[in-house]
């Protein structure tokens, strides 16, 4: 039986919780505007997920809307940038043309 492990950095951590140490503690920076770049498309792949898309269907951001996302999101909680985004992409479906 071979053993999956999980990697966080330079650290490798075994699947099994029995073989992680005890009291061991893991420290995460909160996410940057320099981070907006790598998050953005994981928060539309999310975003796509829960509306049942896949994410090749959901619109790639253009310009003026990163640049409306970088203003208003300067780091901190991904769940502020997932709401930002969420918000630009109502209002992209309200504005789409219907056939």
């Amino acid at each position: 039986m071979s053993r999956r492990f999980y990697q966080f950095g330079n650290v490798h951590w075994p699947r099994q919780l029995s073989y992680v140490p005890t009291g061991c503690v893991m420290r995460f920076t909160k996410p940057s505007a320099d981070n907006l770049d790598a998050l953005r498309w994981a928060v539309i792949a999310n975003l796509a997920r829960e509306r049942g898309l896949h994410k090749s269907w959901m619109p790639s951001p253009n310009g003026l809307e990163h640049a409306a996302v970088a203003q208003h999101w300067r780091g901190g909680s991904v769940r502020r940038l997932r709401c930002i985004r969420d918000a630009i992409l109502r209002d992209r479906d309200l504005l789409a043309t219907r056939n």
